[in-house]
């Protein structure tokens, strides 16, 4: 390669101006490449020359010697246009021609890519924290793995080996210190002068080929090599003082806002010296980030991002304390102290003074690491306080470790009630999914809590960690890579949360499960409605009934007790208990021997009209059957009390027949757009009540109605860009029509029945039907199908009856206790009895 060695020689040649290291020379078919790198700078420089072409320059150095680089592209110059002295060994390489083109180099613009970095690369400035602790931690790891081997250097050191953290608010100044192994004047250069070059990463690489210490490679925690300028997130300088054993020589290194830097000897010691090696880095914070170099925040970012490395991290705090006692006179004087002097001298505010001491924030161990045979139930709650900031022991643990193709070790808590975290979420509007607080760690580094999106959202009350060393992470190490790996770790962690919940649920003692549920409950209702994992939900519901006597039972005890020819699961849905035993359809379940499940908030009533099915026995011995869930309004309730005798057959037909003209007239004037049936119901015949709203497989019960209309009032609000609360000209929400039965024993039916059979009563059974209409849909918890006009109606109806009373006082009072007349809105007798 006579070619390739002219350019080695070439280069060779300027190194008297000590301005240009040589790098070397490469050969790619039909065009050579030189590199070289500028002594004071990091920048690599690329001269390439072409076949029979000319030469062109790639510089990203962002200074440079003119005159020493003057003298390189002259030489290169000289060189290519000398005469050829090619041997066949620099000839094009077959193939290489116009046809087949060329294998070219990416080129990257080296301060773009710095300015993405530094400004696109994170979401929070915060972080740069948790990279300079992390850097430093790793430092320190090193050093403690050399000082293993045989005739170490760093055997020798005695110093602790610890990061440090100071903060300078006068100066805005934050110094992060470690006693790790320092760097050499090359390796700061490498390490901090090539971007995306991670000393780590290497020194973890020659452990592996080396076959050393596994579980200290598996500790270290730098990968990337760019965590450290994240610094500048809220630096305009930094300034790395430095000192290896293998140079015993202390370096500086300056950069401001990342626009290159210098290296030199640190002789000023403005720093201060290091002892035996280690490194020691400044930040300078810009002014509007002055909020880092306050102390209490940076304690907090530290408890936060390195609460659980193995490295202890000092930061450096003020503590007040009292001057020593003032000397008293000798002898017999310092007897006399009276008193009263002693209390006078605790009252003295100058005696108080501040010293400075070093706190170690990560005192909290990984207990997850260990064996859960070694772990105490104290420390377990020890652990669980410091997750969710709550005072209570947690209900239920699992502690476990999960190996094969993804290693992760994990500790997951139930609390005993809706954690602090997740009630500020709700106040802010932000949600569960947001909330969750299982803590995710790589290598006891903190990435995140968000889980947003990778677990269901039923399960924001479990609280927890997991610490894995094989997650894929994004460069800015904030945010997860959606991988098989995480999958596997999410499904084990939903997995472990339904075996704590289990154990809970099928413990003899339900103390612990009812405290939960009653807590808690809310979520696994949640999590049905969604649809999330329902089938493995469904057996931690827990109802109270008619005859559970104010205790919660499961569906399986509702089962194990239900008649034989029983077909469904029955509830029924109000507001309070109270309302549901008012409930018009009840009494017939009652009376049929059938159990009701009480139902009582939204939530539930949305679960619940997800036409779920549960699977149990009605005895222990039996065999499994599928049961629906069903409304005691509903169409099924309704088939399966059918009376089975011919009698009572015959006597619903007859009623069926008998009331089939008002129905169809009630149907006619309430309108399609109100009604979808009106029935004659023997169901109703001892609630006491005239008519009631029945619901079937296509009907929504109130709750999912009044959700509905609300986020159709939502989304017509934004369609025409009305802000929250102001509800303009807003439309008017669609009715959902309903089915309404009738009680065929009630007097106010046998009147409208009266009324349907002449066209004389036909306005009083118009604006009779409106109201027994509006009543039924009110009485089953819906809203008014036209609030005015039933408001208008009831007045109207009120004054006419008022004015007939009137003209009933003149009845003597035997009239009026032996009989009870049926006035209509117009004012006749509708229906008289004695």
């Amino acid at each position: 390669m006579s070619m390739i060695n002219s350019l080695s020689k070439a280069t060779r040649a300027l190194k008297p101006s000590s301005s240009w290291a040589y790098y070397g020379a490469t050969s790619a078919g039909s065009r050579y490449r030189l590199m070289v790198r500028p002594v004071t700078s990091s920048a690599v420089v690329g001269i390439t020359k072409r076949h029979k072409s000319g030469y062109n320059v790639a510089s990203h150095a962002p200074s440079r010697d003119t005159t020493s680089w003057n003298q390189l592209t002259t030489a290169w110059r000289c060189l290519s246009t000398s005469p050829s002295t090619e041997t066949e060994d620099q000839k094009p390489e077959s193939g290489s021609g116009t046809g087949s083109g060329e294998t070219m180099a990416f080129q990257a613009d080296v301060a773009r890519v710095m300015d993405i970095i530094i400004n696109s690369l994170y979401s929070h400035p915060e972080v740069f924290i948790r990279e300079l602790v992390s850097n430093a931690s790793d430092a320190v790891d090193k050093r403690r793995l050399l000082s293993q081997r045989a005739d170490s250097k760093f055997a020798q050191v005695k110093t602790d080996m610890v990061v440090r953290v100071s903060v300078d608010d006068k100066q805005n100044l934050i110094i992060v210190e470690d006693t790790g192994v320092g760097m050499t004047r090359k390796e700061l250069i490498d390490n901090l002068g090539s971007i995306a070059s991670s000393g780590t990463k290497r020194f973890a690489e020659q452990l592996k080929s080396k076959g050393e210490n596994k579980d200290m490679k598996e500790s270290l925690i730098g990968q990337f090599g760019v965590g450290f300028y994240s610094t500048f997130l809220v630096a305009d300088r930094m300034v790395v003082v430095t000192k290896s054993l293998d140079e015993n020589v202390q370096w500086i290194w300056t950069s401001d806002r990342a626009k290159g830097y210098t290296i030199k000897e640190d002789t000023e010691k403005k720093y201060g010296e290091i002892d035996s090696c280690g490194t020691r880095v400044i930040v300078h914070v810009r002014d509007d980030q002055a909020e880092f170099s306050n102390i209490f925040t940076i304690k907090d970012l530290l408890k936060k991002y390195t609460e659980f490395i193995s490295v202890p991290v000092q930061l450096r705090e003020l503590r007040a304390v009292l001057k020593a006692d003032k000397e008293t006179k000798e002898g017999e004087e310092q007897d006399k102290v009276k008193e009263k002097d002693k209390a006078e001298q605790k009252q003295e505010v100058d005696d108080t003074e501040y010293e400075e001491y070093w706190s170690t924030v990560n005192d909290q161990k990984p207990l997850w690491l260990r064996n859960p045979k070694d772990v105490t139930p104290e420390e377990y709650t020890e652990l669980f306080r410091a997750i969710t900031k709550e005072y209570e022991h947690p209900l239920a643990k699992s502690h476990f470790a999960a190996e094969g193709e993804v290693e992760f070790r994990c500790v997951l808590f139930v609390p005993a009630r809706v954690p602090r975290y997740l009630t500020e979420a709700a106040s802010s509007n932000s949600g569960p999914s947001v909330a969750m607080k299982i803590k995710l760690y790589v290598k006891r580094v903190f990435i995140t809590d968000q889980m947003k999106g990778m677990l269901p959202n039923w399960m924001a009350f479990v609280s927890g960690v997991v610490d894995s060393d094989d997650l894929p992470l994004n460069v800015s190490r904030e945010m997860l890579q959606k991988t098989r790996a995480l999958n596997i770790i999410c499904k084990q962690i939903e997995r472990k949360t339904l075996s704590m919940l289990t154990a809970m649920s099928e413990d003899p003692d339900q103390t612990n499960y009812i405290k939960f549920w009653e807590s808690l409950g809310g979520f696994i209702k949640a999590g049905i409605t969604e649809g999330t994992a329902s089938k493995d939900l469904l057996p931690f519901l827990r109802f109270k009934s008619i005859k559970s006597d104010g205790k919660w039972i499961k569906l399986g005890d509702y089962i194990s007790r239900m008649p034989a020819d029983q077909k469904h699961i029955f509830y029924v849905t109000a507001g309070s208990r109270a309302e549901a035993n008012a409930s018009p359809y009840l009494k017939s379940m009652i009376k049929k021997g059938c159990e009701v499940l009480y139902s009582t908030d939204e939530v539930e009533h949305l679960m619940l009209s997800q036409m779920i099915k549960y699977t149990g026995k009605r005895t222990p011995d039996g065999k499994a059957e599928q049961f629906s869930l069903e409304d005691i309004t509903s169409a099924a309730a309704d088939k399966e009390l059918k009376a089975d005798d011919q009698e009572s057959k015959a006597e619903a037909k007859e009623e069926k027949v008998k009331y089939k003209t008002l129905c169809d007239q009630m149907k006619k004037i309430l309108g399609s757009d109100k009604i979808l049936d009106v029935q004659i119901s023997s169901r109703l015949s001892d609630s006491g009540v005239p008519a009631a709203i029945a619901r079937d497989a296509y009907n929504m019960s109130p709750a999912m109605e009044k959700i509905l209309k609300l986020n159709q009032k939502m989304q017509m609000m934004q369609s025409r860009g009305a802000a929250p609360g102001d509800d303009g000209d807003e439309p008017k929400m669609p009715f959902i029509p309903k089915t309404l039965q009738l009680n065929p024993k009630h007097i106010i039916v046998e009147s409208m029945l009266e009324l349907s059979k002449n066209s004389v009563g036909e306005s009083e059974l118009k604006e009779w039907t409106t109201l027994l209409f509006e009543t039924a849909l009110m009485r089953a918890g819906y809203e008014p199908s036209d609030s005015n006009k039933f408001i208008n109606a009831m007045d109207e109806l009120l004054s006419k009856q008022a004015l007939d009373g009137g003209r009933n006082q003149s009845k003597t009072k035997t009239e009026a206790k032996s009989k009870v007349e049926l006035i209509g809105p117009s004012g006749h007798v509708i229906k008289s009895s004695k």
